[in-house]
This record gives C-alpha cells, structure tokens and sequence, in this order.
C-alpha cells in the first residue's frame, strides 16, 4: 500500500470514523476519544462504567479524578504537570443530528453528580463553527462551564499526528504503514521495512534483538511512534509455550516498559508484569533479576503517577511473590 502524505492521511482517518456510525460501533468510539482526550485534552481521566439501573454514567463517558500530587516530590513530573485541578467530563456520540444531541446530554451530566467546570464532547458528525459557538455559548449561559468540541473533521487532524497515530491504528483499522514516510535513522528504517512492511516472522534470538530494538526505538522516538502497536504484535509472539523460559521473560519485560513508556500506561501489560514476577525464582539469571527490579520501580512509578489502575498493594503483592 503506497504511504499518503498528512492531507491524504487525514481524509482516510476522517472516512474511517464515518464508518464508525455505520457499523454502530459507539464502544469503538468511546474508547478512541478516551485514549484521545488522555493526550490532547488531560491525563488524569477516568472511563466511566455503571448499568442504567444502577445510575448509569449519567451521561458521562469519562471524567477527570482530582490528583493531590502537585506537593509531592513528583509535581515536576509531566503528567503532574499536564493534569487538571478542575473536573473535566467527556462525552461521546455518533448520532448524525447531534446539536440537540450535545443540549441532551449536557443536560443529563449538569443534571447529575458533581458538577463539571468543563465539558469535552466527541462527535463524528461535524459540526460548523457558527454552531459550535452557539452551543458554547448555551453550555456557558445555562451552566456557567465551558464546553470543547471534537468533530469528525478535527478528530481526523487530531489523530493524523504522530503521537496519536497508534490511536487510529488500534480503533479504526488503519495500517502502521499509512503514515507519511519520514527521514529517520537508516538502521530503524531498514528494521521498519524487514519487520512491518515485509511482515517476516521471527524465529531466533536474532530476531528477537532487532525487534527489541524497534520497539524501543518506537516506545521514546515520536517519530517512530506509529509503529509501536506493529513492533508490541511482534514481541508478543516471544511470549509463547514453544520458546525458552528466559526468552519469554525478557518479551515480557519489553512488552511492559513499552505500554507504559510509549503509551502512558501499564493496564495492558499487567498480565505480563504479573507472570514475570512469578516466574522469577533462585535459578534466574543475574540480568533477569536486574530487569525485575527494574520493572519493580516501572511499576510503583505507574502507581504514584496514576498510569495504572493496579493498586499500591497489588503490586507490592506481585513484588514480594519474586
């Protein structure tokens, strides 16, 4: 497939998200504007959860939690940093006919819980700027918060840069090689093209090296950031019942630093911090014990600044099972 340039990149996300509503797929639409919202909007953001009989998520799709970090010795930090003192509620839709759509909803979440200082709302639909200010305006006049809104048009922009590109590519389906190629290093670009666009399989601890390398190279270069789902699929083949012991240890060790360094969070690796302290005993080699405690610090890290939904405990547990 011939890589697009940005534009061309941005009407393809944009078709991928009208496909979205076509297929009714609101679930896939929830999770694209949380991850979304994480990065371009704050990250101390809770998913809301709840069945209508017990309250629903009164409208809710996810709200910020207040962080007490900002006087502690990781204030410095840029999640501290980027986080918001203010409650900031997101919500979604995939309705066509959405500005009456966005007055509903909003009535449901000033009508209910803790009332936010600002609203975040995600459509596909697009909505035109003389619409968008008078929706503003309604929100700031009849609940005295400010409203932002995400339209199909600024979503596809938003999600046409580097650092939130993966987005797409794990909720709408589309392929790591659709980014605009750029010059980076001549190693990572001769690994990108055996191992993404060659699509080899790997085999031996060779492989296993260079696509270590790429992950990493992926999980704290922004330019190379794209291709982090593709190198996560490819490392996780090592984790498997057919290879040795030592291998797999070190594929779930990468898989964690990468999930947590390159994506911000260790949810989706806690099954294989979990089995790496398990299966860590007398016989393990001296730079496995070193990647544990390593991991050990990755881990209380994720806790302190909110990365996790793993509790201090657990991984206190997890650490003391070693």
């Amino acid at each position: 497939m011939p890589t697009r340039n940005r534009i061309q990149l941005k009407g393809y996300v944009r078709y991928q998200l009208s496909q979205l509503s076509a297929r009714n797929a609101h679930h896939e639409f929830e999770n694209l504007a949380f991850e979304l919202a994480r990065v371009r909007v704050v990250p101390n953001l809770l998913p809301a959860t709840g069945p209508v009989q017990s309250g629903g998520d009164q409208g809710r799709d996810f709200e910020s939690y207040r962080t007490y970090l900002a006087g502690s010795s990781l204030g410095s930090s840029t999640f501290v940093t980027n986080a918001s003192a203010h409650l900031i509620v997101g919500a979604c839709s995939l309705q066509k006919k959405i500005s009456e759509k966005i007055k509903g909803d909003l009535k449901t979440i000033f009508g209910a819980g803790p009332r936010p200082d600002h609203v975040a709302y995600f459509c596909e639909a697009d909505v035109p700027v003389a619409k968008r200010h008078e929706l503003q305006e309604f929100c700031r006049e009849s609940y005295g918060a400010s409203l932002e809104i995400f339209d199909g048009q600024a979503l596809a922009d938003l999600l046409a840069e580097r650092d939130t590109f993966w987005i797409a590519e794990q909720f709408l389906s589309v392929p790591a090689e659709e980014w605009p190629a750029e010059s980076t290093d001549e190693q990572y670009k001769a690994l990108r093209n055996r191992w993404i666009t060659q699509r080899m399989q790997p085999e031996n601890y060779a492989d296993f090296l260079d696509i270590k390398q790429g992950l990493r190279t992926a999980s704290f270069d922004e330019q190379s950031k794209p291709d982090l789902s593709s190198w996560l699929n490819l490392m996780r083949r090592f984790v498997s019942d057919d290879i040795s012991s030592r291998l797999v240890q070190k594929a779930r060790y990468e898989i964690a630093v990468a999930e947590l360094r390159g994506r911000g969070s260790l949810d989706p690796a806690g099954t294989y911090v979990q089995e790496y302290f398990s299966n860590l005993s007398g016989q393990s080699s001296a730079a496995e014990l070193m990647d544990g405690a390593v991991l050990a610090v990755y881990a209380r890290g994720a806790v302190g600044h909110r990365q996790t939904t793993i509790s201090a405990t657990t991984v206190g547990g997890v650490e003391k099972s070693r």
